[in-house]
């Protein structure tokens, strides 16, 4: 829908919306207060997501959606698929040295109270941004995520001091010029994953944490995924009964919920 200079929604993308006369109006976190204001003035029911902040959250929203559109048991099926494959990232990385990480999104990158993080971490990663999260304001729209390229730039020269070993960046963006003297660059260990995976706290980020895992340490996601490995899961495991063996997801059989 068409949005102004200041990224809020116009009146005809407003009127719009009413023409559909939805039942439910499901907002992103990056949704303006002020749109969502102005749909429930106009008589439509919407429900804005808050900020994400771990993979909990996801499995959380995924639910919660299901409620909010009448698909419960779909949303439930969902969720215990999505945790089971989270389980199986988790054991492969259960007391690894964990490899130090940068996240790079066209010059942002996230803390440590912002999903991504989690995703890093659970692949086995440390994530660099992280260790500088207090030197960062909060984000526009909730967003925890901090351009370093513009508003923070000796924090780039900082991130590059600390020679991450691996990049993780949107696939067909080139790693900027910054880094290229780092461990990453040099030995060619970066990690492209779709941006609408990574960037959405939905099911299919699991998608963007697997490539990374598969990176980082391939022979131990595969045996965990063949539930060869005895080590613990570190954090929330859940309950789900789903084999370990078949949660790998692919392109083709994971939707977003």
């Amino acid at each position: 829908l068409p949005t102004d200079a200041s990224q809020r929604l116009t009146n005809s993308s407003l009127e719009t919306i009413v023409d559909l006369d939805p039942d439910v109006v499901l907002a992103a976190n990056i949704t303006a207060p002020e749109d969502v204001r102005a749909l429930r003035e106009r008589g439509v029911t919407v429900y804005r997501f808050r900020t994400a902040t771990d993979i909990g959250f996801i499995y959380q929203k995924t639910r919660l959606t299901g409620r909010l559109v009448d698909e419960c048991d779909d949303a439930d099926a969902r969720t215990a698929e999505l945790r089971a494959q989270v389980d199986t990232v988790r054991r492969a990385t259960a007391g690894v040295d964990r490899k130090l990480v940068l996240y790079e999104f066209f010059g942002f990158t996230t803390n440590d109270n912002y999903y991504i993080s989690d995703v890093i971490e659970i692949a086995g990663g440390e994530n660099l941004g992280s260790r500088y999260g207090q030197e960062f304001e909060p984000g526009t729209y909730g967003y925890k995520g901090q351009n370093f390229g513009t508003q923070y730039p000796d924090l780039q020269d900082k991130f590059a001091t600390a020679d991450p070993a691996w990049i993780v960046k949107p696939t067909g963006a080139p790693v900027p010029t910054a880094f290229s003297a780092t461990t990453a660059v040099r030995q060619n260990q970066t990690v492209s994953v779709n941006s609408n995976f990574i960037s959405q706290p939905a099911p299919r980020v699991v998608i963007a944490m697997t490539q990374i895992v598969r990176a980082l340490y391939p022979e131990r996601y595969r045996l965990a995924r063949l539930g060869l490995l005895a080590e613990e899961a570190e954090g929330d495991s859940g309950t789900w009964e789903i084999p370990y063996a078949d949660a790998d997801p692919t392109y083709t059989t994971v939707e977003d919920g």
